[in-house]
């Protein structure tokens, strides 16, 4: 029996999901050497597989049959897209777990608080940016995390048939509610302190009966990451472009170094709403 070769490929995807830590781990040149071992020993199982972009990248990459797309068989370029397409970002709203703690040592101190405690012991929420990215960039290399952020105010009234409006926080009017911004092992921290929602009952007419305005936020997140493996090496912006566009980053481009809120499909940004923990 003779295959074909996208269905030889097709066939390699199961030794392909074991072998993909160690492509990441060995890096763009190492990792080359994977490529063997997935040949090799995917012909031993089948597995349906439906996600079209990893698929586009295993048939025009590195190890694919196919020469479409001329840029998925440069190693780096290669390495990087296949990272962006197994490694995403979570973000997450939750009670500043510090707080007490800096709250108690500003207590205990004597002389100026630095400016650090003093952020912590005032932000009531943390913004916690999680992915596995950053944690491939380490010993030397170069890792950012960058994180823009909106403020969705939601003003509901009572009075009448009742009517809702919505308030935009962005850019630098939003920044008087972000008091500290730390990178972690996993990502970054962003310490809040946004407004409380409130509820409060507004003067009316008799005949209006009870009138009540409620105040609601809600964050959302634009996330970008940075990362180079060698310096003056190939900048890798994530989320990367699909595998079947050849689109560059060109930092003078503001759609792709700008963060645009109204867009969920922007070149090089996550779009996260954020899962909120706080109660």
């Amino acid at each position: 029996m003779v295959f074909s070769p996208e269905v030889v490929w097709r066939l390699a995807l199961p030794a392909w999901w074991v072998s993909r830590l160690c492509c990441l781990v060995l890096g763009p040149k190492g990792w080359l050497v994977a490529g063997v071992v997935l040949a090799v020993a995917g012909l031993a199982t089948v597995l349906a597989f439906s996600d079209e972009p990893l698929d586009i990248w295993m048939r025009h990459g590195p190890f694919g049959p196919l020469n479409e797309k001329p840029f998925l068989k440069e190693p780096e370029e290669a390495y990087y897209r296949l990272i962006s397409l197994l490694m995403g970002v979570s973000v997450r709203l939750e009670y500043n777990p510090l707080r007490l703690a800096a709250r108690e040592a500003l207590s205990s101190e004597e002389g100026e608080p630095d400016g650090r405690s003093l952020a912590l012991s005032n932000s009531g929420e943390r913004l916690v940016i999680e992915s596995a990215i950053p944690g491939l960039f380490s010993s030397g290399m170069f890792s950012k995390v960058i994180v823009k952020l909106q403020l969705f105010e939601t003003v509901a009234v009572t009075r009448g048939s009742g009517h809702v409006r919505v308030n935009k926080i962005a850019g630098e009017d939003v920044e008087q509610y972000r008091l500290l911004t730390e990178q972690s092992e996993t990502g970054t921290h962003v310490y809040l302190n946004a407004p409380a929602n409130e509820r409060r009952q507004l003067d009316s007419w008799f005949w209006e009966g009870d009138v009540w305005e409620t105040k609601t936020y809600r964050w959302q997140a634009k996330v970008q990451i940075q990362a180079s493996k060698t310096p003056g090496g190939l900048l890798m912006v994530f989320p990367a472009p699909p595998p079947e566009d050849s689109l560059s980053f060109n930092k003078d481009n503001d759609s792709h170094s700008k963060p645009e809120f109204n867009r969920n499909n922007q070149p090089f940004w996550y779009s996260q709403r954020v899962q909120e923990n706080v109660e």
